[in-house]
């Protein structure tokens, strides 16, 4: 296997494991996506309900860009729009830290609804 293949499946498999570790089911999709199965594009699937299904694109690079880490750096989520694209189509990023804290209210939520 070549490297960068060895590299992100076990990036993959370590955001999996983390989202497992934090409650919630999660899997490595076939072929990391490259099925072109709707649903299963990307790397993982995160899954929160029956209704509510994340596909997860894994990056790791030995030095992330900087523009996009001083553009976060003092802030929880970073949003980019293209000039010509709607405000609810642009991009969001944020720390996993940060991505944490929404998903346990999201599992506070869940709970105090049973």
């Amino acid at each position: 296997m070549k490297k960068y293949r060895t590299k992100g499946t076990r990036v993959e498999r370590e955001y999996k494991n983390m989202f497992k570790r934090w409650g919630f089911d999660c899997f490595k999709t076939p072929l990391s996506g490259a099925t072109g199965i709707p649903g299963l594009t990307g790397d993982l699937v995160l899954t929160l309900d029956s209704d509510t299904k994340f596909s997860i694109e894994c990056k790791a690079r030995k030095n992330p860009p900087k523009v996009i880490e001083g553009w976060l750096k003092n802030n929880d989520i970073l949003l980019i729009k293209g000039d010509y694209i709607q405000v609810d189509s642009s991009t969001a990023i944020m720390s996993v830290s940060t991505l944490r804290v929404l998903l346990n209210k999201f599992l506070e939520e869940e709970n105090n609804k049973s």
